[in-house]
């Protein structure tokens, strides 16, 4: 029979979140925004099992205390232009981002306990202790956003726009990631040609498109080794646990779109249709390395996918 009134298991959770906004027009046509957020998170755990429970009775009572707190925060900046001059109409945009995430946790156990009455206080009465376990893991991100867009009389559109985002997930020679993007667009509908089916045809774009976009699929160290301690012979040492590859570089996906949107009798039917191509490049993925390196594989980019395909959908 499983002693219940022995197991005592008890949760602690906190949260803190906190955001602000400021908007600020600098001039008719220029306007400037930021904003930050912040979130803190903590759990605290502690858990008891007496000796004759399912999980304390192998090692004559048990005790685990552990305690997680995670910090992240979120800042952006935007600076916005907008023009329109007769038939011609543009905007500007550049932004600035930065986060950080932070994980830290540390667990400790004890077993083999003469006399459990105090409960968790007693922790370290345990006559088998663990050496407590320390785990810290932390993200950072910058990015440099620009894009502008030009609209000539309501019916030719030209967007383009460069995004580099640096990230800590990669080695110091290759955490930034450059990614451009441009669009193409025609409004039919807005030609002379056109007017005679508005009342059938209400809406007709014909756009096109390519850009690129990154990928960090990764853990937050992978492109470090790890060394860990053990003991041989009752001598302590360390040894390497995994393998990293500080030449790991951001996965990329160019994608081409080349579509038409269209609304139908007052936008009574709405839909697009369209052809598209993606084409990732640098995967990353574990790739197995030589036996002699005592390890099975490595994070690494190898490989490319793609994907073509033609897509709909209509709105009734």
């Amino acid at each position: 029979l499983v002693a219940v009134d022995q197991v005592n298991i008890n949760n602690q959770y906190s949260e803190l979140n906190g955001n602000i906004y400021f908007n600020y027009k600098i001039l008719k046509d220029l306007t400037f925004s930021t904003s930050a957020s912040y979130r803190q998170y903590s759990m605290d755990q502690d858990k008891l099992w007496g000796s004759d429970t399912w999980s304390g009775q192998s090692e004559r009572g048990r005790m685990e205390i552990s305690n997680r707190e995670e910090n992240s925060w979120v800042y952006e900046a935007r600076l916005q232009y907008a023009k329109s001059i007769k038939k011609h109409s543009f905007s500007l945009m550049g932004a600035f981002e930065a986060s950080k995430w932070s994980m830290k946790d540390i667990y400790n156990k004890s077993t083999n306990f003469e006399d459990m009455a105090v409960g968790i206080w007693g922790i370290d009465k345990g006559l088998v202790t663990y050496a407590p376990k320390y785990t810290y893991d932390s993200n950072q991100m910058v990015s440099y956003i620009s894009r502008g867009t030009y609209t000539f009389d309501n019916k030719y559109v030209l967007n383009a726009s460069l995004r580099v985002d640096g990230s800590s997930k990669f080695g110091k020679d290759n955490r930034w990631g450059y990614f451009p993007s441009a669009a193409v667009g025609w409004i039919l509908s807005e030609e002379d040609f056109m007017q005679s089916l508005k009342p059938y045809v209400t809406y007709l774009k014909l756009r096109a498109s390519y850009g690129l976009t990154g990928s960090q699929n990764l853990s937050y160290y992978d492109y470090i080794s790890y060394m860990e301690s053990n003991s041989y012979n009752s001598a302590p040492g360390v040894y390497p646990s995994s393998l990293g590859n500080n030449a790991l570089q951001w996965e990329s996906q160019a994608q081409t779109d080349i579509g038409l949107d269209y609304g139908l009798w007052n936008d009574r039917i709405r839909g697009t249709i369209g052809w598209y191509r993606k084409y990732v490049d640098n995967l990353i993925t574990n790739r197995p390395v030589p036996t002699s390196s005592a390890f099975a594989d490595t994070k690494q980019n190898v490989g490319a996918i793609s994907n073509t395909g033609i897509e709909f959908d209509i709105t009734v």
